[in-house]
């Protein structure tokens, strides 16, 4: 859950207990949008990304979900000690000119993929599975092997964008198949952006 203060919060559904506070921003803007996005990586497993008023976003690697539920429960390898990992932040860059009022993932066809969109009229898709290789030449060259930073690959990567889009934007969701971007806004309309690929093939006989 993203609040006002500028944290988001990790609560249980089953028992409304907080599992942790993850404060990016340190109470500079508002969290406008939240999501969690799973990756290809063994060693990340899922990602909680957040978009800000001030149009930055952040990553937090290693969020631990429940395999049955789906649910997430907390950050590999934390042990229930929240200290380090949640006071711990990665910007990803570049940042919108504007507030990110929504994030989706791309679903499980397309992991490591995620959607954001905001209020500078662009929508942005966006790679955070990054290289592992990253990860053992940092573990390698640095001391604090307790350094939080060493567990993350190499930053998210911007595929592309969607320029020159309706500014009041609402909402961004993704199908389950990946392929159609769907989106919504204060003009009160609804626009579907389809990447399928043509269903009527060319014969290889036509001229």
């Amino acid at each position: 859950v993203g609040t006002a203060r500028g944290t988001v919060e990790l609560i249980s559904t089953e028992d409304n207990e907080l599992l942790g506070t993850w404060n990016p921003y340190s109470g500079s803007t508002h969290v406008r949008s939240v999501a969690i996005v799973p990756t290809s990586s063994s060693k990340t497993g899922y990602c909680l990304v957040c978009g800000g008023g001030d149009g930055t976003m952040h990553i937090l690697r290693n969020l631990a979900v429940d395999d049955v539920t789906g649910l997430a429960t907390g950050l590999q390898g934390s042990d229930g000690d929240s200290s380090t990992p949640f006071s711990w932040s990665e910007e990803i860059t570049p940042r919108h000119k504007n507030m990110v009022v929504s994030l989706t993932a791309c679903g499980e066809n397309l992991k490591g993929l995620f959607v954001s969109g905001a209020h500078d009229g662009t929508l942005r898709l966006w790679n955070c599975d990054g290289d592992e290789d990253v990860v053992s030449d940092k573990v390698e060259k640095e001391e604090d092997e307790n350094d939080p930073s060493l567990l993350s690959p190499s930053p998210p990567q911007l595929l592309y964008q969607l320029v020159g889009y309706k500014v009041w934007l609402g909402n961004v969701q993704v199908d389950s198949e990946g392929i159609r971007l769907l989106s919504d806004g204060s003009d009160n309309s609804v626009v579907v952006h389809d990447f399928s690929l043509p269903t009527n093939s060319i014969d290889e006989d036509d001229p």
